[in-house]
């Protein structure tokens, strides 16, 4: 995928080996009754087959198995298999979800949005929590509390069950801050925070390194890794390391996602920040650039 690997310089194989194959018509997937991505390279598609962004969704599950050394990992505690709570089969970005499972269909429907909204760094109107349309809301609030929400729903923290809310959160992590937007129904002071296409990857990459297990992954490892590891207070300053806190405090509320974190009002945090201006972000794209170039020369001469 050119956004991903040209564009966006993310590594077309860092721990996954080999081209990538679309078998199509697949009488495996029509079997199986969708697309599916079973390993690191190849991806099935029914012959019924008529929509690109299926590919770009299956893509997203390939760049996560390549991140995380040719797997998505277990989904831990999720009795009758990761597709089946409350004994459905299948999964919907609007239905309770493994909170493993939400995170694995969650990044590659970021991963489909990505792609379709390039080069423009947003997710259009799908992250507008604010808006008429049923089909933009978050599914994961106390519909008391907050009544912009879909009606089947419990507390926050149910968020990282949920695919669309996952999908969200990764969008406005993403999203260029002209995007901004703060749910007035959601505690926090909305999504004010932009990275790079490349740094949402890398914090992907690098979770499944850092974390101390890899079973039962979800969003809020992501955080975590995010928040704990890459800007901790060891590597960024305690000040920094709160504004961060506050930052994705604030983004992951919006989304109806908790994972422990609270939304940030003061400080720094309450202000937007662009990661781009991190000086050890703009010299680490810088790097990986250059490795990329030479990559390519390696392989093939003059670019």
């Amino acid at each position: 995928m050119e956004v991903w690997h040209v564009e966006n310089v993310v590594p077309f194989e860092p721990h996954g080996e080999g081209e990538v194959f679309v078998d199509y018509p697949s009488t495996e997937a029509d079997e199986h009754g969708t697309a599916f991505t079973d390993n690191d390279h190849q991806i099935y598609l029914r012959s019924a087959w008529d929509y690109e962004s299926t590919v770009w969704h299956e893509y997203g599950h390939i760049l996560n198995m390549r991140a995380w050394d040719g797997s998505t990992g277990t989904c831990g505690d999720c009795p009758g298999g990761e597709s089946s709570r409350n004994g459905q089969d299948g999964w919907s970005g609007t239905e309770l979800e493994y909170p493993h499972k939400a995170f694995k269909e969650g990044w590659a429907e970021f991963a489909k949005m990505g792609v379709e909204a390039w080069p423009v760094s947003t997710c259009g109107s799908f992250d507008d929590n604010e808006s008429t349309d049923v089909d933009d809301w978050i599914c994961s609030a106390d519909p008391d509390e907050y009544p912009n929400a879909l009606h089947r729903v419990t507390y926050p923290n149910d968020g990282k069950s949920y695919v669309r809310d996952v999908k969200k959160l990764l969008c406005d992590w993403w999203d260029a801050r002209a995007y901004d937007d703060d749910d007035g129904n959601m505690e926090g002071t909305g999504d004010a925070f932009e990275a790079s296409l490349y740094s949402v990857w890398y914090n992907l990459d690098q979770m499944w390194d850092w974390v101390s297990s890899r079973s039962g992954l979800t969003v809020c490892d992501y955080t975590d890794y995010y928040l704990e590891g890459r800007k901790s207070a060891a590597n960024v300053g305690q000040d920094a390391h709160d504004d961060y806190v506050g930052w994705i405090g604030n983004l992951a509320y919006n989304n109806g996602i908790q994972c422990d974190l609270s939304p940030n009002f003061a400080g720094g945090a309450s202000g937007a920040h662009d990661e781009a201006e991190d000086a050890e972000d703009r010299v680490q794209d810088k790097l990986d650039k250059l490795d990329k170039l030479k990559d390519h020369y390696d392989a093939y001469g003059p670019k």
